[in-house]
């Protein structure tokens, strides 16, 4: 009887929730009939054991309640026996019951907040109700409603006498934001206060013992609400709390929910250094932890340290700072110790220092310094000095009494090292010393280099060695230390003019550096660097820029360029000065005579015909300067440029060397590129002035493929007359079948006319116009008509046009019988498959590329598998799998799941062929199909016989390629089931032993560990 009255409240919950979707609300006042549904619901909840029913009951009263069908006082009346029932479990689920309908309401009314939770506060005293009870003191917290300060401070102890840790882990963290939400009350701290108890010490017991994850990252928060709101209590009495967060300290594990391990050890530092106490406190046993962690380990502690001490410096003990600087400069003398720990000790030192403010603090730090650092500075080529330079450039920032000791006590010592007569290594050495103390000398410090005294004249020393040279025993290396100085020096130092003498010494030596036939690459590139600060600096004036490139770097380059005599070795090495001076053509009169020294250095070049080299160097250069030139606007010298550039490419092809045409063309193609997304660029008159330079007879692939590179950059409706050229291009290619580089041109350019077309019928009568007559096209049915036909049908298909998949359907048809037209199949289908020349389909290529291969694939693979399985002849089968072979590897391993009935039979096909390509292109497919469960179940049916293919592959003298493949494989088959390879393991391991012993250290390896693997199948039994 029992049983069938829940099925019918069952029933009755239902109606209710229909009722409720309606909008028919079934409560329209609490009458009898009312009354009794509530108590029916109120049944449902106490007697199910299901979850979703229990949220339909609590969402139904919970709907009735924030409709105003009923107050929350009825829920409580009706839940009144459930509530104070002597049993503890029906007091735990009235209690569950109440909370769980809390939350869904959309706000509590103020008059019921006091009573609810003097409720859920006596009940945090019984164990079979506390859970829910903080989470119910934890809702109510929540709401508007204000409470008074003897209400808060009972809420608060009883919280505190939960025995938090025998709860489950969301009622634990009820308890903690409970508490978050109660310290963030003025009016509750105020109690707490008043009633003289110590939260630190029961926020101490209520955490110790915590591991969740989750809870702790809410723990810690509290715990820094608690240090904040009660910061000015003794320290004595936050001490217990502090013992309890350094237990967890360091973090070490973190939770699979989300919580990450980062995210927590930030929370534990946050609790560690809420307050100066929990500072102090935490340092110390930080400190003690240094001494015995590793060295991984010791960079993440100092870091975590320099924290407390960037915060807390002033209020941690003198003698514990300067313990800690001790430590931190003996760990950077320490060779042994991770870069890692060198950056965290410096971070740290500088920190310390900017903590010494008294006299008496200053000086312990400056006797520290004395006694361990000043003292190596002397050995200027030692690793010590450097280590000494790096600890006082550390000392010096953001630090007035580091800044001062380096210019009163540590400049006169670099200064003798420099002025000392020992070779140019050692100043050398002493100059990188200074670059590297200055770097924290002027650490937010921009003017002190106008100042007279020690400093001064250290810049003057500086710049006296940038700027004599191997005459004065000063080599290039001190002399790129000494500019590498003066652009750290300028770069802290941006509001100084070129009137000021040692700014305009400076630009003057950068520039006599950059023209020095004698100096070397990187004294000259560092020069550059050198000027570029000056002009980003707005030092030196955009007018000087260029007419020191218009006037001593033209007249430099030129005069060694046009020297009918000068070696190829010394016009290369003018040459190299152009390209760090791209760097600086930030502005148009720059940027002008820049490229006007390029294009009359080529043009030299190219009448004497300097080495190769040379003139690809000078097209590599020209790509930089576009390149940088792009970044700034306007471009307005962009078309000028663009022709420019073009001529020069004719200039070149012009020489007849396809070899040194073939290496301008990539950085010739990147200069059009970047020039074609500038603003008002006429790509239309370099297309035409390209075309005009095609027609002339005998021009060579050098212009075709610029051409065809142009129609990639043009819209449809810029391409004038596209069926004129195409059928131009058409009669060349036959011509020029045999040049390869050429035909490649021509059949790019044919595959670009047809993608660019401005619509679908012009592509579609373009792509028709490439085919053989055979697949409806034009002409006879020819190896190099087939391989053009393969190319149109790239560019229709990267287009996204069906047309250009059945012209290849019906292309694969003609071709397939015939040995020589399948090899040119072959070839056709390698390019359409290859991402290679893509800068002749547009910016959009990228996307589209993957998809129109999985539809080629889609449309080949049937006729492929009706040729493969028919065909007799060796070399078109050979062919055909060989185009299967280049389809499957361009497609994911999903479209090849997707057709698996017709893949798996052509795979094996492959295995048994005699080409090496097909072979090694399954082998390296069938891993990836293994990683599939049901494909994996499938082959372990027949996988004897591919045991049995594999196993001849690893025996393939022809690649070794195939031979590593064949052992990976046999890797991947040995994790099949056991009763189905066990049989071959005598036959595979006997392979395998001469896997081992291979000429190829690559098959060794592989066959070692493939070995294995079934010498445990083989002990298996």
């Amino acid at each position: 009887r029992a049983t069938l009255g829940i099925r019918v409240c069952y029933f009755r919950v239902f109606i209710l929730k229909v009722l409720l979707r309606q909008k028919r609300h079934p409560f329209v006042a609490m009458g009898s009939f009312e009354q009794l549904e509530l108590e029916t619901l109120i049944l449902v909840y106490d007697e199910t054991t299901q979850e979703s029913v229990k949220r339909d009951v609590v969402q139904t009263i919970g709907t009735n309640i924030n409709g105003g069908h009923f107050q929350l006082e009825d829920v409580v009346k009706s839940l009144g026996q459930l509530l104070v029932c002597a049993a503890g479990a029906k007091r735990a689920k009235g209690t569950e019951l109440l909370v769980a309908i809390l939350s869904e309401l959309r706000e509590i009314a103020g008059r019921t907040v006091p009573h609810l939770l003097e409720f859920f506060r006596a009940r945090c005293a019984d164990d079979h109700s506390a859970g829910s009870a903080v989470h119910g003191i934890n809702i109510c917290l929540q709401s508007s409603c204000s409470l008074e300060k003897d209400k808060l401070l009972s809420i608060y102890k009883a919280l505190i006498f939960v025995d938090t840790q025998s709860l489950v882990w969301n009622h634990r963290r009820d308890v903690y934001l409970a508490l978050k939400t109660l310290f963030l009350k003025e009016e509750a701290r105020d109690a707490v206060k008043e009633d003289g108890d110590n939260p630190f010490l029961s926020m101490a017991q209520t955490m110790d013992g915590e591991k969740d994850p989750r809870n702790l990252l809410t723990a810690f928060d509290v715990v820094e609400t608690i240090a904040q709101g009660f910061s000015e209590m003794d320290g004595s009495d936050q001490r217990e709390l502090v013992d309890t967060l350094i237990a967890y300290y360091p973090i070490t594990f973190h939770d699979p929910k989300g919580i990450t391990k980062d995210a927590l050890a930030k929370s534990l530092m946050h609790a560690m250094g809420s307050t100066a106490v929990f500072a102090r406190e935490s340092l110390l046993v930080l400190m003690e932890d240094l001494d015995e962690a590793d060295r991984v380990s010791k960079a993440s502690i100092l870091a975590d340290i320099e924290g407390f001490v960037s915060k807390f410096g002033s209020s941690i003990s003198l003698e514990t700072r300067s313990d800690l600087l001790k430590y931190c400069i003996a760990g950077i003398f320490d060779s042994i110790n991770p870069i890692e720990f060198e950056r965290a000790a410096l971070v740290t030192i500088a920190s310390l220092f900017c903590s010494f403010q008294s006299d008496e603090e200053k000086k312990v730090g400056i006797d520290i310094l004395e006694r361990n650092v000043i003292v190596w500075l002397s050995r200027a080529e030692t690793r010590k000095a450097v280590r000494s330079a790096l600890i006082l450039s550390a000392c010096a920032k953001n630090s007035g009494v580091g800044k001062k000791y380096i210019e009163e006590r540590v400049f006169p010592v670099l200064k003798d090292i420099i002025i000392s007569p020992d070779s140019s290594a050692v100043k050398e050495a002493g100059l990188g010393l200074i670059k590297v103390i200055v770097e924290g000398l002027l650490f937010g410090r921009s003017d002190i280099i106008n100042r007279d005294g020690d400093f001064g004249e250290m810049v003057d020393l500086v710049l006296l060695n940038a700027s004599l040279g191997r005459d004065h025993n000063i080599g290039d290396g001190c002399r790129t230390v000494a500019i590498q100085t003066l652009s750290c020096i300028f770069q802290h130092c941006s509001s100084l003019s070129v009137e000021d003498q040692r700014t305009f010494a400076s630009i003057r030596t950068a520039e006599c550096i950059i023209v020095d036939p004698t100096a070397s690459s990187s004294l000259r590139s560092t020069a550059v660097g050198l000027l570029r600060v000056l002009v980003t600096s707005k030092i030196v004036s955009s007018e000087r820029l260029a007419s020191f490139i218009q006037n001593d770097v033209f007249s430099f380059v030129m005069h060694i360029v046009g020297d009918e005599n000068a070696p190829a070795f010394d016009v290369s090495k003018a040459l190299g000065i152009l390209e760090p001076i791209c760097l600086l053509i930030t502005i148009q009169d720059a940027a002008q005579n820049l490229f006007e020294i390029l294009f009359r250095s080529l043009d030299a070049s190219l009448v004497r015909m300097h080495d190769a080299e040379v003139i690809v160097s000078l097209f590599e250069i020209l790509k930089v300067a576009v390149e940088e030139r792009g970044k700034f606007e306007p471009f307005e010298e962009a078309n000028w440029v663009g022709q420019q550039t073009v001529l020069a490419l004719e200039s070149v092809i012009r020489k007849r060397n396809d070899i040194l045409t073939q290496k301008i063309s990539a950085p010739f193609i990147r200069s059009l590129k970047i020039l074609s997304r500038v603003d008002g660029f006429d790509a239309m008159s370099i297309e035409k002035l390209l075309w005009k330079k095609v027609r002339e007879e005998d021009i060579g692939g050098g212009i075709m493929f610029s051409y065809g590179s142009v129609i990639g950059l043009l819209r449809g409706e810029e391409i004038t007359d596209p069926e004129y050229k195409m059928e131009y291009l058409l009669s060349l290619f036959p011509q020029y079948f045999d040049n390869r580089w050429v035909a490649e041109s021509i059949g790019g350019t044919i595959s670009a006319l047809v993608n660019k077309a401005k619509d679908d019928d012009l592509s579609d009568r373009l792509l028709n116009m490439a085919l053989p007559r055979a697949c409806g096209g034009v002409h006879e049915l020819t190896p190099s008509s087939v391989i053009l036909g393969w190319m149109a049908i790239k560019g229709g298909g990267a287009r996204g046009n069906t047309a250009a998949m059945d012209a290849a359907v019906r292309l694969l048809q003609a071709t397939a019988r015939d040995g020589n037209l399948c090899a040119s199949s072959l070839a056709g289908v390698k390019y359409v498959v290859e991402d290679e020349l893509i800068f002749l389909y547009g910016e959009g290529y990228a996307v589209i590329s993957p998809l129109y291969k999985q539809k080629l694939f889609s449309f080949l693979l049937s006729p492929l598998d009706q040729y493969i399985g028919k065909t007799n002849e060796a070399l078109c089968l050979d062919q055909l799998l060989s185009i299967f072979g280049c389809l499957l590897v361009s497609v994911p391993s999903e479209v090849v799941l997707d057709n698996r009935d017709t893949v798996f039979p052509m795979v094996f096909k492959g295995l048994e062929g005699t080409n090496v390509d097909v072979k090694l292109s399954s082998l390296l497919l069938l891993p990836k199909l293994w990683e599939n469960i049901a494909i994996r179940e499938s082959f372990s049916l027949i996988i004897g016989n591919f045991i049995g293919q594999v196993v001849v592959a690893l025996c393939d003298s022809r690649s070794k390629l195939l031979r590593k493949a064949a052992a990976d494989c046999l890797a991947c088959i040995s994790t099949f089931p056991h009763e189905k390879i066990y049989p071959h393991s005598e036959h595979v391991l006997s392979a395998l032993d001469s896997g081992v012993s291979d000429r190829k250290k690559m098959v060794r390896k592989a066959a070692v560990r493939a070995r294995a693997f079934w010498l445990r199948i083989g002990d298996q039994g």
